[in-house]
């Protein structure tokens, strides 16, 4: 028995029909059926996604009996067939299992798709598709030997593919192995420059506080139309201001704006980065622009209470602060001591103590917290 069958072997009750329909009940992958039009009437007003786009048909192939029926359909459609199937069966083929774990994914249920993978792989199917569901599950459960000879099934099965060297990378960076990951994410990345997912991870590596890695070289390699992307263009940004350039993180930000990206996000590091690069003004402007739209972004009202310390518009910042300590527990902290040091450069010094001591009192037993507002306190002392 292998590593991956061994991790399996508990799970080996999900290729009866009856256990798997009961978990996929569990896992919220069973469809309702039912006669009630209202119902019915729901099921058509689910959402695209869940559907999937009109555009994206595909052929699904189905035993019944001694019958192959094809079906040029949608996951959903698919779905309910196969689940009829199923009711009806005390086994389940590993076909239907690697059908339903395509149907599963596309709708976006990846516990389901989980739970159908274990009777596709018990039962011969050694698709990518499936490789990969339970690839992911066994690392998330920790079954790290399975992982790696999963890793190795994707490897050999599809050599050309890029998931095989994106999977290769995960494992190294779940055991711990964070500079070998980077440079296999590297290699990858250069083989399959298209492949998203892998551009991910080398940024998600990148933002890592692993300090062996030159991060202005490894950003440098990155291509130029992967700035623009919605889910790189914010790791990018971090990463070139982690990397101590914060110019090259402005002008990522800007160009993923005009690009339509993720401007919540992205306005945001425009605004950490422009502060970074010392252009004051433009980054209130722009974090002032997005509190006005999301007044609950408490990390941007904090940058903009930093922005107005330095600029020493002491009201201004220590009305920002209150609004962040009143609406953020995880800021809370930091911005009472950023109200005190507003308080003490604008010459209240009761005040400035009275921060210090809401402070320490949400600080809990942090020791190295209490010494920083035992300091302040004494050199607030010492001038009163």
């Amino acid at each position: 028995m292998d590593e991956t069958q061994r991790w399996l072997a508990e799970k080996r009750d999900l290729c009866g029909a009856a256990a798997l329909c009961k978990a996929l009940g569990e896992a919220g992958g069973l469809l309702c059926r039912t006669d009630d039009p209202a119902e019915y009437m729901r099921d058509l007003l689910i959402p695209l996604e869940w559907h999937c786009l009109v555009a994206d048909r595909w052929g699904v192939y189905l035993a019944t009996g001694d019958d192959v029926k094809s079906y040029e359909t949608t996951p959903r459609a698919a779905l309910s067939v196969i689940l009829d199937n199923l009711e009806t069966s005390e086994s389940v083929l590993a076909s239907w299992a690697a059908n339903l774990v395509e149907c599963y994914l596309k709708m976006g249920n990846t516990s389901a798709a989980e739970l159908c993978a274990v009777p596709a792989y018990l039962g011969g199917d050694r698709s990518l598709q499936v490789l990969a569901v339970l690839h992911g599950a066994s690392m998330e459960e920790g079954a790290l030997a399975s992982t790696a000879q999963l890793t190795r099934e994707i490897q050999n099965g599809f050599p050309e593919s890029p998931e095989g060297e994106f999977f290769r990378v995960r494992l190294l960076l779940t055991e711990g192995r964070r500079r070998e990951a980077w440079e296999a994410a590297r290699t990858g990345a250069a083989n399959h420059s298209g492949y998203q997912p892998l551009w991910e991870l080398y940024l998600d590596i990148l933002l890592s506080p692993e300090d062996e890695i030159p991060r202005e070289e490894a950003l440098g390699a990155i291509p130029d139309g992967m700035a623009a992307l919605p889910s790189l263009a914010p790791r990018l940004a971090r990463a070139w201001l982690k990397a101590g350039n914060p110019e090259k993180a402005v002008e990522i930000s800007e160009r993923a704006l005009g690009a339509g990206g993720a401007a919540p996000d992205i306005t945001y590091l425009l605004g950490r980065a422009l502060y970074a690069a010392g252009e004051d003004a433009r980054a209130f402007e722009a974090l002032k622009g997005l509190v006005e739209n999301d007044a609950g972004r408490a990390d941007a009202l904090y940058l903009m209470a930093l922005i107005a310390l330095r600029n020493k518009k002491y009201d201004v910042a220590l009305e920002l602060a209150g609004s962040v300590a009143a609406t953020e527990p995880a800021l809370a902290v930091s911005a009472w001591l950023l109200a005190s040091d507003a308080m003490r450069l604008a010459g209240f010094i009761d005040g400035a103590l009275m921060a210090l001591g809401e402070a320490r009192s949400l600080g809990g037993a942090d020791p190295a917290l209490a010494d920083e507002i035992g300091k302040r306190e004494g050199e607030l002392k010492k001038i009163k």
